[in-house]
């Protein structure tokens, strides 16, 4: 009986040994291939930024960082399996040869410290490579991108967008809201603009369910306005919080094919919606096929963009950098500070 318990001690260890092998080769450097993309028309501004984002960021060292990281997320799969069988080893080997004593306890002591090798191993290996390739890629792209705007940006990747300030643009109901990508602008005449990804869910016998996942900015009005504004998805209605206020009808038939239109002035909601304004939401709308909400309510212009995940580092996309990707981030970003602008110009010259 000892020599098989011997044995069987020995086999755990080599699995031990194995789930650690796996760590390590996770971990080895992997020389990276050039990046090849299949070029589009993009405008001159984001080749310019595309340009400065390649000659700043270290692609190799990027997309090492990267296949380390999505390495350790394949292998913390076949690791955490082993590990399940080295903790079911515990209880199953002192029954079947009921060990007891010191043979047992030593037994089971030995397995323990090698089960709490392999999960801190895992753990802080997987954390600290993910956590790496995160922050390189923010900072190196991300915030190159964010500079273009405003090169005095500030931009905290940690930091969230506190929750009563989404809540003022009356967008839905949820149970439970988490934020990230802070990132704050100052426009003109000393007007300012944040921006970050949030993330509302709801609550079911099931678990969570994602309400709403995207971009979301915030810009300080420079002229009062106290009268409610409120664009939204027409698919929207029935799914998301209706706005406090009456549904407006545009002789708009493109525009309206999108967009609901809300509001508690008619005679300035026409105003602010010229058909230059009208022509940009849509273009944006058809070009990026990115949907969006807009609220200017309080002295404040919300925009919401139902963009999914932003600004995150890409682990399932063959390239590190990937263009498509980044022109994406660019868009939303261009249409956010172009659009905001015009409005702000448009209620400057607008007597209410």
């Amino acid at each position: 009986m000892d020599a098989i318990v011997i044995i069987w001690m020995i086999i755990t260890l080599i699995m031990v040994v194995l789930a650690i092998s796996i760590i390590i080769a996770a971990s080895m450097h992997t020389k990276v291939k050039d990046v090849k993309f299949e070029y589009k028309y993009y405008d001159k501004n984001f080749e310019q930024i595309y340009s400065n984002i390649l000659q700043n960021a270290d692609s190799d060292k990027m997309g090492i960082l990267k296949k380390k990281a999505k390495k350790e997320k394949a292998m913390f799969g076949v690791l955490s399996a082993m590990i399940m069988m080295i903790f079911l080893s515990i209880y199953i080997i002192p029954i079947l040869f009921n060990l007891g004593g010191i043979i047992g306890r030593l037994y089971i002591i030995c397995v323990m410290f090698a089960l709490s090798i392999c999960i801190f191993i895992a753990h802080s290996s997987k954390k600290s490579d993910e956590e790496m390739y995160t922050q390189e890629y923010k900072q190196k792209v991300i915030l190159n991108i964010a500079k273009f705007f405003d090169n005095d940006v500030k931009y905290s990747p940690k930091q969230g967008m506190p929750q009563n300030i989404y809540n003022e643009g009356e967008f839905e109901l949820y149970g439970r809201y988490t934020s990230d990508d802070y990132m704050e602008f100052t426009l003109e005449k000393n007007s300012h603009m944040i921006m970050a990804e949030v993330h509302t869910e709801n609550r079911t016998k099931n678990g969570y369910y994602t309400r709403f996942r995207g971009l979301v900015t915030q810009t300080d009005m420079v002229k009062p306005f106290k009268e409610k504004f409120f664009i939204r998805v027409n698919e929207q209605i029935g799914i998301f919080t209706k706005p406090q206020a009456p549904k407006i009808k545009l002789d708009a038939p493109e525009f309206e094919e999108y967009f609901d239109v809300y509001g508690t002035n008619r005679l300035l909601t026409m105003q602010i919606l010229t058909s230059d304004i009208m022509q940009m939401l849509v273009e944006f709308q058809k070009e990026i096929k990115v949907k969006f909400d807009i609220s200017l309510k309080n002295n404040k212009l919300f925009l919401r963009f139902f963009s999914g995940e932003m600004f995150e580092a890409p682990y399932l996309k063959k390239e590190t950098l990937d263009k498509d990707t980044i022109y994406k981030y660019y868009s939303i970003l261009k249409f956010t500070f172009k659009l905001q602008d015009k409005v702000l110009k448009i209620l400057e010259q607008t007597e209410y």
